[in-house]
């Protein structure tokens, strides 16, 4: 009997911690699976009291954080600053949002300032799709400084693949100083590979701002970078390579074009498509249970003879039972997506985002009247900056703007664009085409790029293109470095 209370009393125990540790976060439970996730900046700070020594914990941001909001408390220790012979065991997945105002300022030297001041400390683990805006870092005794970690990964080599460390898909702007050993703009020191050959690194990352080691002795060991201040073996840094990335934009005029087809083309279509090998197709004039599409999810039909590729809709306008749109499908996990309204003029029109592991892809098909146009593309522009203007991702554009490449509408788009498809290719109407209004966008954020393939589709073996549809589809195949 007492064994029986004895279990049941450890067993409450152990629930009730469970318990306090998910109260500190806004959802999850630590796990790949579930992890936690974090909305303020309590429970940006609540990451550091939820680690383990022994095993990965998950994280994922759910919104911009200001640190400001800590008050006076907002002098940012790291996660884990290497006193205690131990990293920080974490899966940070910034989710594409930002860290801002990060303040770290330390100079006594009595308590003695711990080594790797920054956002996490030693890294054992992952930091991916973050970016940290306005940090300010002042550290004039200490080296291992860095903006999101002073270490990534173990100084000798390990038998625990676990105790390396990335940070990928990263940015950071500000300030930050040191005071000797390693001063980097994304971190103070990249560590050896695992002697399994796991590798700690940085990729896709870049530092933006002001960047000093102020120390003042003499020393060989003082190093400073934009990036590390050193990377201790060449391995731990593999080549970059460029993220390519495959675009289709179609007009599909509802699957209703082609006579042969009077229940829609979608056998056609899904096998042309399947031909492409595309990484995202997106789709205008889309009918989801309408009656003239004979209460067919046009979207999901497609998908299921795509052998499941993920998709969303976005409805406009309903229509006969049903509703009118745009859509996305692809043969990627669609990480998430939102729509919007646009100002329109008598037909609704909006706009479909949708982001993906390492880019944003948006899907449009503007109105008809010219001037209204324009104000879409106004309206479009302001949200992609408002949403991602800070973000890593590269974000495209692709839809029907019915706007001719003269038109005062494309003319606004360039401000901000970057026209992928030719001007010159023609796309409409699609058994004598003369004029080109369908397009793929590039939000210019100063990015590396490469056109290896810019093209409107005029024959396919599985397909006939000019009765398919009334458009021509546009593809594009870009690279990112």
């Amino acid at each position: 009997m007492k064994r029986s209370i004895v279990i049941l009393i450890i067993s409450l125990s152990l629930a009730l911690l469970c318990k306090a540790s998910d109260n500190d976060f806004a959802g999850g439970d630590g796990t790949q699976e579930s992890p936690w996730q974090i909305k303020t900046a309590i429970q940006l700070d609540n990451v550091r009291k939820n680690l383990s020594t022994t095993e990965m914990k998950y994280f994922k941001l759910m919104n911009d954080i200001d640190l400001k909001d800590l008050g006076v408390n907002n002098n940012w220790m790291p996660y884990a600053d290497g006193s205690k012979a131990s990293g920080a065991y974490m899966d940070f997945n910034g989710n594409g949002y930002v860290i801002k105002n990060m303040h770290i300022e330390r100079f006594s030297e009595n308590p003695a300032v711990p080594n790797y001041q920054s956002f996490a400390g030693v890294l054992w683990g992952k930091i991916q799709n973050l970016g940290l805006v306005n940090v300010y870092i002042n550290c004039p005794t200490v080296g291992g400084i860095g903006a999101f970690v002073g270490y990534a990964g173990s100084a000798t080599p390990s038998d625990n693949d676990f105790k390396t460390g990335v940070i990928e898909n990263c940015y950071a702007t500000g300030y930050v100083s040191g005071g000797g050993g390693t001063v980097g703009g994304v971190a103070g020191t990249i560590g050896r590979p695992s002697d399994n050959g796991v590798m700690s690194y940085i990729k896709n990352c870049y530092f933006s701002g002001e960047l000093y080691n102020v120390y003042k002795g003499s020393s060989t060991t003082v190093r400073t970078g934009g990036i590390a201040g050193i990377v201790y073996a060449n391995e731990n840094v593999p080549p970059t390579e460029p993220d390519t990335l495959t675009i289709v934009s179609y007009n599909l005029y509802h699957f209703g074009n082609n006579p042969a087809y009077p229940n829609g083309n979608y056998l056609p279509i899904s096998k042309f498509l399947q031909s492409l090998n595309p990484d995202v197709v997106v789709l205008q004039e889309l009918d989801s249970v309408t009656t003239r599409s004979k209460g067919v999810y046009q979207l999901h039909q497609l998908s299921y003879l795509l052998s499941g590729w993920d998709y969303r809709f976005a409805g406009n306008i309903l229509y006969q039972g049903g509703s009118y749109g745009i859509g996305t499908i692809t043969p990627h996990p669609i990480l998430q997506s939102s729509s919007y309204f646009l100002t329109s003029s008598s037909e609704q029109r909006g706009f479909l985002i949708t982001e993906f592991d390492k880019y944003i892809v948006i899907c449009t098909h503007l109105d008809l009247v010219a001037a209204t146009a324009k104000i879409q593309a106004q309206e479009i522009t302001a949200k992609v900056q408002e949403l991602y203007g800070n973000s890593p991702k590269p974000v495209f554009l692709a839809g029907d703007l019915n706007s001719l490449p003269t038109s005062d509408t494309m003319t606004e788009f360039r401000k901000n664009w970057i026209q992928i498809n030719p001007s010159g290719g023609f796309t409409i109407p699609a058994n004598a085409p003369n004029r080109c209004i369908d397009y793929i966008l590039m939000f210019n954020k100063g990015q590396n790029y490469k056109i290896l393939q810019s093209q409107v589709i005029t024959d396919s073996p599985v397909a006939t293109m000019s009765v398919e549809s009334d458009h021509l589809p546009v593809m594009a195949t870009i690279e990112i470095y």
